[in-house]
């Protein structure tokens, strides 16, 4: 086998240890520099690529580049490892940019030294959801009362971090939620939001925070849509995200607006277009409607879905998850079977 040959039919997966899958990835700690789900890896037309936030130096690379890298060989001695011959390199031509990135109008991303805060503060808040202190124990137990589990932590990426509130003049405990985007090239993290867990939060108030300089523009969970979906829905509030992706619904891509004023319609139309049905589930129908009618385009079926209401309770996407009910609601009323 050439070089080539090689970054074709290799598969990663077996080179790098146990990782989880994570919609159209797999992630888990980075054989060079550790961590706990910093390292992605991706099936693609060419071959396997793989990504780590730490020492990836921000670029999918191939299995050649892996062992490399890993046992800390020369490009003809990790060919030779791999059962190939002394070939020279085969160089990669720039990959397309996604069909989801969103044409309407320009979208700003933070810039490179914010983003690489944004990094910064991901990975350390990581670290810190699985050190054995009594902050990562609430953090911990507070993401199990939502009924989110220990693999929908890691594919998210979500953390935990002590959070300066500048509204209540202290600093708080929270959950870390990162809003970030991996393409074909490079991995972009467009914002850092922060669910406060103490006993003022859990009074409803001044529940959420930000890191500065974040942009929402692009939705909370681009990273996990897949291109042989034809379903997408787009509802509000991470959590709600994080549950309906937890259920794993067969065929359907699940985004977050955030909050009601987080989303920006082009974006959402130029993501649209790549499926069939859009559902929106927003908690308010009047909301609901009005992204409807922004959004309608030809070819595309738009359903708007009603939060239900039992004994005067809202059950949103986390409430039905805590219940043990929202797999039954997935199947009757997106009508799609979860994993």
């Amino acid at each position: 086998m050439d070089a080539q040959t090689i970054n074709q039919t290799v598969e990663l997966l077996p080179l790098v240890g146990d990782l989880k899958k994570a919609g159209a990835f797999y992630v888990g700690p980075c054989p060079m520099c550790g961590g706990r789900d910093r390292f992605t890896v991706k099936h693609t037309p060419g071959g396997d690529r793989w990504h780590c936030r730490r020492c990836g130096d921000g670029k999918w690379h191939n299995v050649v580049d892996l062992i490399m890298t890993r046992d800390h060989l020369s490009f003809v001695d990790a060919c030779k490892r791999l059962g190939g011959e002394v070939v020279a390199p085969v160089l990669r031509q720039p990959a397309r940019q996604p069909a989801t990135t969103p044409a309407a109008r320009p979208v700003e991303l933070p810039d490179a030294p914010t983003q690489a805060a944004m990094i910064a503060a991901m990975n350390a808040g990581a670290d810190n959801l699985y050190d054995m202190s009594i902050f990562a124990c609430d953090a911990q137990d507070y993401l199990r009362s939502r009924a989110l589990t220990v693999g929908t932590w890691e594919a998210w990426h979500i953390g935990a971090a002590m959070k300066y509130d500048p509204t209540t003049k202290a600093t708080r405990p929270a959950i870390l939620l990162p809003w970030h985007y991996i393409d074909a090239q490079r991995e972009y993290i467009t914002a850092i939001k922060y669910r406060f867990i103490d006993e003022l939060a859990k009074q409803h108030a001044h529940r959420f925070g930000a890191m500065g300089g974040g942009k929402t523009h692009l939705p909370y969970g681009l990273w996990a849509a897949q291109k042989d979906h034809n379903t997408l829905l787009v509802i509000e509030g991470e959590f709600n995200a994080l549950s309906v992706w937890q259920c794993q619904p067969v065929g359907v891509s699940v985004l977050s607006i955030g909050s009601q004023t987080g989303a920006r319609v082009d974006v959402l139309a130029k993501i649209a277009q790549r499926y069939s049905t859009m559902f929106i589930w927003c908690d308010e129908p009047g909301t609901t409607s009005d992204y409807k009618n922004q959004i309608a385009q030809p070819g595309l079926l738009i359903k708007g879905l009603q939060t239900p209401e039992i004994d005067g309770v809202k059950l949103d996407a986390n409430k039905l998850l805590q219940r043990g009910q929202l797999i039954e609601f997935i199947n009757k009323v997106i009508g799609v079977e979860c994993r």
